[in-house]
């Protein structure tokens, strides 16, 4: 057996990686159960209107900016007209907040029990927003990616973590606007002096953020 393969099976490596691998397991488990009652009932009354966006693909609609219908676009495009196809990529962005909810626990010191309570606590919302192909999953997710992007700046202090947190406000934007609420909200915390940043990185932020305000009109 080489180093590398030592190194992976070592008991170190596996203590280390087993709670990210449990949050993971979780997710899996989420997914599989909407693969399995997604098929059932027909096609919700907004998921018809995502569908028909989904085959006219524009920067923004009425109801909501681009991603939820580029992901549509997507899932016509892998599955077809399939329900359980077409609702997969919602599904997957819930069972992505899940894993992400588990890491921020991590991130706030918690152990192994705590990850798992806050895996846990995430999975009701998670078949519930993941079970139609809305702009719910999607937003929700941008909304836990950003918050676990503060989560980082605010442990590490490092402004490098600004350029994730405007990148995920900027995707925020284009999936739905209530992400300005956020915005708005974790800018006034992170404000402090253990976050403060030089005026260029506040310019990459606030780029990153109008990027998604601008391109749907």
């Amino acid at each position: 057996m080489g180093s590398s393969e030592r190194m992976i099976f070592s008991p170190t490596f596996l203590a280390r990686h087993w709670e990210i691998a449990i949050l993971i397991y979780i997710a899996l488990a989420t997914i599989v159960c909407h693969l399995l009652t997604g098929g059932r009932y027909g096609f919700h009354r907004d998921e018809l209107a995502t569908l028909v966006d989904a085959r006219h693909l524009a920067w923004g609609y009425v109801a909501y900016p681009p991603v939820t219908p580029f992901f549509g676009r997507l899932a016509l495009l892998l599955f077809g007209t399939s329900l359980r196809g077409f609702r997969f990529f919602a599904a997957l962005a819930e069972a992505i907040a899940v894993v992400l909810t588990g890491l921020i626990a991590r991130e706030l010191g918690g152990g192994r029990k705590a990850q798992l309570i806050a895996a846990a606590a995430a999975v009701p919302f998670c078949l519930a927003g993941g079970a139609l192909m809305q702009y719910v999953s999607f937003d929700y997710l941008c909304w836990v990616l950003t918050a676990f992007f503060v989560v980082r700046l605010l442990r590490s202090e490092d402004p490098k973590w600004w350029i994730a947190i405007g990148a995920a406000i900027g995707i925020g934007m284009l999936t739905k606007y209530t992400m300005g609420f956020f915005a708005l909200g974790s800018g006034g915390r992170c404000s402090s002096d253990r976050c403060t940043v030089s005026a260029q990185e506040q310019n990459v932020v606030a780029g990153c953020g109008r990027s998604g305000a601008y391109f749907p009109s």
